[in-house]
């Protein structure tokens, strides 16, 4: 390997020398030709510009010339189009005054004419009124004949002049049944008013009587009200005798449910509370209201007493609670003076502090004493009984909590006795008996006058509306004799305007039967005969209608006397007699122009042949220095154009660049060239010594050494390399643990990468199993070759230091699937499109497309029993089966080879 390098190594420089030699030799010859092609470019530059002024000018005189050739192909048309003309006017003119201006020839004529005859007034006035009568003719209802413009005019002269005499014979009549349609509407009017009128006349008399039987009714009403205003006096007389002791009972029953008092609650006359009803008006309202306010403020005290009753009862509970936990205690009065106890103007308030306050002194009570608190408390107790300890007593009072509490819950009884002694009883009996009698004759007080003053102010309204009620039944006698007598001359009205309206209709009728009627106005009559409703209604829209069409036709008499054809086509001769001579004119000015330009551009041509005839032997010159330069010499450009003013400016700027690159590799050669030799005969024909020196050059260049764990135990390999940065062993699982310590132990860094769910250790090509029993070793002897090093250390190790690959490129998923049981289903496969790219292709009889595994069946009978030989197993049976398989995937490939593909290789 050593040797091998050394003569490449040799070579290499020999290569690099001869082309630095090579490289000098080619730029020297190179820059002699500099001068030259800076004249070359020279000569380029002035080419360029007088070949870019001389085409310029080439493409100005061609475009000149091709548009003088289209004016003079232009006017060379025009002036035959316009003699064409000109005989064609003479011929109609000398038929004049018998032209048929039906002939078809005519048709275009004045398109043609218009071309160079459009700037004259007259011809231009001609085509407008024209044009102007031929419209008014068409709304008129005549049908334009299919002629061209002259022919027009001469319809108009000879056919519309004698219809328009016909149209206005009919606009006359039309006109007569105008004022006929008018008189018709007059008529209908006058019987349309004077029927409004009468039924004004009914409206009035209807709501007349309809207002007498209004008054009718409201004068029974007022009867009814009196009768129960009498009936209602008499019940509140009977009301009264048990008034008083039903509103005891429900001011009682307020009292005793606590319940606002309100006049719901007392039954009333049902006559009387019926009319209040109706009136909307209580006229007890006012004394019912203080009354109600004595009430309601009554049960407010019962519903104080109550809340007052509710409080005292907790405290009374809380001092119950008190005197069980204290006991019989002799309490000091003044202690209890000194006591701060709420003292609120709510009785109320008062007592829920009160209630609070006991609340505490119950919380405190029930603390748990300390151990002073209980000497305390004995102490206190054992001076109860003895009379001589009573000033030990008094010492010790202020501190005991008890005792504190004691006297606070003594103040707080003798409180609330002294706020319920406050709140007294109220008397009930005597003051609802006493706002039974305000409520009872208030009522009846207040009812009997708002009975009384009803009663005057019915009188009062009964009075009214007799006299109105008279006043109508007078008016309504009067519009019944109206009635009667505009009855009989609205009859003659109605008969006048329907004879008028008949008049009217037989008149448009006749007016049908005008043959020169116009269409439009034909139209309308017909309208109005099978729409009568129509006649009278627009009038106004068929007077307009008839002086439009007045208008239209005056309008179109005096259109068609301004028109002559005659003199239009005479006048139209001259002009195009002028046109003629003008067009000659021009005719020949184009030709000569055009025959002058044709003449510069041959002159430019010539010139340009001339200079590309000078230029082209240096062009020739510098193709051929071109193509003797190196391809690594030649500048990276996209012009493939060598005669590119762009592409020659870059290559004059390469000559100083290859000027610079001589110079290096002269200075290169001048100072490396023996060296370099020297270096290469040592390389081929080294001593001893160097060839030691170069090995070791080699190998302490060398980046990566390859070898196997037993190659790694050579004497010669251990003293070369005595360690390395890092080891990776691969296929690690197969390794023993002798196999592994030997390059481990070389390396800083230890990668082992493998798999030890696949094959076992191996010794050579034999399984640990074989060598037991060809050594005659038992497992135990062998126990540490059994199991993989690797398994274990990467069982063992951290997670930190190791990492399983489950994403797999190999194996189509199917397979992948067979084995990942052995990898806890961790596996997954990388393969994009698995199915395409490891597709087996070798689909057949037994084989199908869609099998990537398969698992052949062999019977079980003796015939395919497996053999030994040695330590050996076989079955030739299924060797056979394998061999069947294999020829049925030779024989699917065999036909794509035969194509030129590539023999079947495993994925």
């Amino acid at each position: 390997m050593i040797g091998t390098w050394l003569e490449n190594t040799a070579t290499d420089c020999e290569k690099n020398l001869a082309q630095r030699l090579d490289n000098v030799k080619f730029l020297r010859q190179l820059l002699a030709s500099s001068q030259r092609f800076t004249a070359y470019l020279k000569v380029e530059e002035v080419f360029k510009r007088e070949q870019d002024l001389l085409q310029t000018r080439k493409t100005n005189l061609e475009s000149a010339c091709t548009t003088q050739k289209n004016e003079y192909n232009q006017a060379a048309s025009q002036l035959g189009e316009v003699e064409s003309l000109k005989t064609t006017l003479e011929e109609l003119l000398n038929q004049a005054p018998s032209v048929d201006w039906q002939d078809p020839a005519l048709l275009n004529l004045w398109a043609g004419l218009n071309k160079y005859t459009s700037t004259d007034a007259s011809l231009r006035n001609f085509a407008a009124n024209l044009r102007l009568a031929i419209n008014l003719a068409s709304e008129l209802g005549m049908v334009k004949p299919n002629h061209g413009l002259f022919g027009l005019a001469g319809w108009l002269q000879n056919t519309v002049t004698s219809w328009i005499a016909e149209v206005r014979t009919a606009l006359a009549y039309a006109s007569d049944i105008a004022i006929a349609m008018t008189e018709a509407e007059l008529a209908a009017q006058t019987y349309t008013q004077n029927s409004q009128s009468i039924a004004g006349l009914k409206s009035n008399h209807q709501q007349l009587l309809t207002n007498q039987q209004s008054l009718h009714q409201r004068i029974r009403n007022l009867h009814n009200r009196e009768s129960e205003a009498n009936l209602t006096i008499n019940d509140l007389d009977v009301w009264l005798s048990t008034a008083n002791l039903n509103i005891a009972n429900v001011l009682t029953q307020c009292l005793q449910n606590r319940q606002d008092f309100t006049v719901d609650l007392i039954s009333l006359p049902s006559v009387l509370r019926s009319m209040t009803m109706e009136a909307q008006y209580l006229p007890w309202q006012q004394s019912l209201e203080q009354c109600q306010v004595k009430v309601n403020e009554l049960i407010q005290k019962y519903h104080e007493r109550d809340r007052v009753r509710s409080r005292v009862s907790e405290i009374k509970d809380l001092l119950v609670r008190g005197r069980n936990i204290l006991g019989n205690r002799s309490i000091d009065e003044a202690a209890i003076s000194q006591v701060s106890v709420s003292k609120a103007l709510d009785p109320v308030e008062s007592l829920i502090k009160l209630k609070q306050l006991a609340q505490n002194s119950i919380d405190e009570i029930e603390k748990p004493l300390g151990v002073w608190g209980g000497i305390i408390e004995w102490i206190l107790a054992i001076a109860v009984k003895q009379k001589s300890l009573d000033s030990i007593a008094q010492k010790l009072h202020p501190y005991s909590r008890r005792y504190g509490a004691a006297v606070t819950l003594e103040a707080i009884r003798r409180q609330a006795q002294i706020i319920c002694q406050r709140v007294q009883p109220v008397e009930s009996e005597s003051a609802i008996s006493r706002i039974t009698v305000e409520v009872a004759n208030g009522m009846v007080r207040s009812a009997c006058t708002w009975l009384k003053q009803l009663q005057a102010e019915t009188e009062i309204e009964q009075s009214q509306l007799e006299v109105e009620l008279n006043e109508q039944m007078r008016l309504a006698a009067n519009e019944q004799q109206k009635i009667s007598a505009n009855q009989e001359e609205l009859e003659n009205y109605r008969s006048e305007a329907d004879f008028k309206f008949q008049r009217a209709i037989a008149l448009l009728q006749e007016l049908l039967s005008f043959p020169y009627l116009p269409k439009q106005l034909r139209l309308l009559v017909q309208e109005y005969l099978d729409n009568l409703s129509n006649i009278l209604t627009e009038i106004p829209q068929f007077k307009a209608k008839i002086r439009d069409w007045e208008n239209r036709t005056k309008q179109l008499d005096t259109l068609i006397s301004l028109i002559d054809p005659l003199a239009t086509l005479s006048t139209s001769k001259d002009l195009l007699i002028v046109r003629i001579t003008s067009l000659q004119e021009t005719t020949e000015t184009y030709k000569n122009q055009f025959i002058e330009t044709q003449s510069q551009i041959q002159t430019i041509v010539e010139h340009l042949r001339q200079q590309l005839e000078y230029i082209s032997t240096e062009r020739t010159w510098w193709q051929s220095i071109w193509e003797a330069i190196p391809g690594k010499f030649k500048p990276e450009v996209d012009s493939t154009d060598l005669f590119n003013l762009d592409f020659l400016r870059t290559i004059e700027a390469k000559f100083e660049y290859w000027q610079q690159q001589l110079q290096t590799e002269e200075f290169y050669l001048n100072r490396y060239q023996h060296f370099v030799q020297d270096w290469i005969g040592k390389l081929r024909q080294p001593t001893e010594s160097d060839r030691t020196n170069l090995r070791r050059i080699y190998l302490d260049n060398a980046n990566v050494v390859g070898i196997t764990c037993v190659q790694a135990a050579n004497y010669e390999f251990s003293q070369e390399f005595t360690y390395f940065d890092v080891v990776i062993i691969d296929e690690v699982s197969k390794c023993t643990l002798p196999e592994l310590l030997i390059p481990a132990l070389k390396g800083k860094k230890l990668i082992m990468v493998g798999d030890h769910r696949q094959l076992p250790p191996m010794l050579d090509t034999k399984t640990l199993e074989e060598v037991s029993q060809e050594i005659g070793s038992t497992n135990t002897e062998l126990q540490l070759l059994q199991e993989s090093l690797f398994k274990i250390q990467f069982e063992s190790a951290n997670d930190s230091i190791k990492q399983m690959l489950n994403i797999q490129y190999r194996m189509h998923p199917i397979i992948m699937g067979a084995i990942n049981q052995f990898y806890d289903g961790k596996l997954e496969c990388g393969i994009l499109e698995p199915d395409t790219k490891r597709a087996h292709n070798l689909a057949g009889e037994i084989i199908k497309e869609s099998h990537h595994l398969i698992w052949i069946k062999t019977p079980g009978g003796n015939n395919f029993q497996e053999e030994t030989t040695g330590t050996s197993f076989f079955n030739i049976p299924e060797i056979n089966a394998i061999e069947c398989l294999c020829k049925q995937f030779e024989s699917t490939w065999a036909s794509r080879v035969a194509n030129g593909e590539p023999k079947k290789k495993s994925p």
